[in-house]
């Protein structure tokens, strides 16, 4: 969906925080978790942190 008009004065932000993983907040454990869950759900086997780490 499209704006019909662009955003303007108070409405646009002042400034905007990039977060480069692990800058600010670690999304390691999230992403372990995702994907172990995955893992038990249809592969029927756990993964280690270690193995999650290796796909970076």
């Amino acid at each position: 969906m499209k704006r019909k008009e662009p955003i303007k004065g108070e409405a646009w932000p002042k400034a905007i925080i990039f977060d480069m993983d692990g800058t600010l907040v670690s999304s390691l454990p999230v992403i372990y978790h995702c994907e172990n869950e995955i893992s038990r759900k249809y592969l029927k086997t756990s993964l280690t942190l270690e193995d999650v780490i290796s796909k970076f």
